[in-house]
């Protein structure tokens, strides 16, 4: 019994670090967001460039285009989502 209080006290404590860690280094968790929004629609980008590209060698540049302006755009709203007010 004693043991499960210790891990429970060790593993709420490892929270509060995370937390305290995260809210160092992304005071606003929009922020994070936005920053993980950036970096899945830049993987996004570049899958689609290695398939258009390299995989078929260009020559199914027309069928990615879609992709190449979906990508596009989730950038922009990734980038314009860091400049967004938060209400109160």
């Amino acid at each position: 019994m004693k043991n499960n209080n210790i891990n429970r006290k060790n593993s709420y404590n490892l929270i509060f670090k995370f937390k305290s860690l995260l809210s160092k280094y992304y005071l606003d968790s929009s922020k994070f967001i936005s920053s993980l929004f950036l970096c899945f629609s830049i993987i996004i980008l570049l899958y689609v460039v290695y398939r258009a590209e390299f995989y078929h060698s260009g020559a199914k540049f027309d069928f990615y285009i879609k992709y190449y302006l979906l990508s596009g755009l989730l950038i922009i709203l990734s980038i314009a989502s860091y400049y967004l007010k938060k209400k109160n």
